[in-house]
């Protein structure tokens, strides 16, 4: 046992045996030692027993086995729409109430030549009913066409109401553009042209730190993982130093026991020697002979 080099070779397996192969290799290693009959002492089995014991429990846990198989190598080894600009809403909204107003004076002029029409049409009759049908004709679209005057003045009113809420509106959104603009140029030494290039400026400076901070946290994950893996190197060289060292002053305590083992047998068999000597001796010196 105590000439055996590797712990593989101490429980007899392949350096790739299995689990299960370790496992059966010990309890065979064991049974072995304990039904040892070649007259070793019960000290020196104890000791070998502890050596097979540190070999088994060394290479069935998967990080002492790792840490001893490299330390094994090494000793081998030496040997990534814009929105349209603002639309023209103020002369687009004038045309349309342009539009309505010219479509109500058409209707007014279009009642009026009906009633020169009528007019024409009841010449035959009395010309005193015709006349008073006609003007009845003409005073009622003239109140119409009043009425349509009215209302489209009427929106008129509202549109230049609304239109002077929304050129205040505007110009409060220009005067925010304005600061955020300066605002901007400020912190940054850069003065966009437009609300439009500070939002596109303003998007890829967060763009930009957003890769930084990705950028950052993965260089903090590699050292995090460098750093584990430097600690498990650290620990397994621990490991494997540990298990030699344990190796080895298991291996020089089975030696010297049995240097022990052999000088107590030599003294014993020369007591016994000097023991038989001195029997004959005093035998002879019984006997009378010399």
């Amino acid at each position: 046992m105590a000439g055996k080099k590797t712990l593989y070779d101490l429980l007899d397996v392949s350096p790739d045996a299995p689990f299960s192969e370790l496992d059966a290799a010990y309890l065979r290693a064991t049974q072995k030692l304990e039904s040892d009959t070649s007259g070793l002492t019960a000290e020196s089995k104890d000791v070998q027993s502890k050596v097979l014991k540190i070999a088994f429990q060394t290479l069935s846990n998967e990080k002492s086995r790792q840490a001893y198989d490299s330390r094994l190598n090494r000793r081998e080894a030496v040997a990534v729409a814009l929105p349209l600009g603002p639309p023209e809403t103020l002369s687009l909204q004038a045309a349309a109430v342009s539009l309505k107003a010219d479509a109500a004076s058409l209707m007014a002029e279009a009642a009026a030549l009906k009633a020169d029409a009528v007019s024409l049409q009841v010449e035959t009759a009395p010309k005193k009913l015709a006349a008073l049908v006609a003007k009845g004709v003409r005073a009622t679209f003239t109140a119409l066409g009043a009425i349509v005057t009215v209302v489209v003045a009427l929106l008129f009113g509202l549109f230049w109401v609304a239109s002077g809420t929304r050129q205040a509106a505007q110009e409060e959104e220009k005067a925010r553009e304005r600061v955020m603009i300066q605002e901007y140029y400020q912190q940054h030494g850069v003065r966009p042209k437009s609300k439009i290039e500070l939002e596109l400026l303003e998007a890829e400076n967060r763009r930009a730190a957003k890769a930084e901070r990705e950028a950052a946290l993965e260089k903090q994950e590699e050292q995090r993982k460098e750093l584990e893996r430097q600690r498990f190197i650290e620990e397994s060289r621990r490991l494997g130093e540990q298990v030699s060292d344990n190796l080895r002053r298991a291996q020089e305590r089975g030696e010297q026991e049995a240097r022990y083992a052999a000088e107590k047998a030599r003294q014993e068999l020369r007591m016994k020697e000097e023991a038989e000597r001195r029997r004959i001796e005093n035998e002879r010196q019984r006997l009378g002979l010399h």
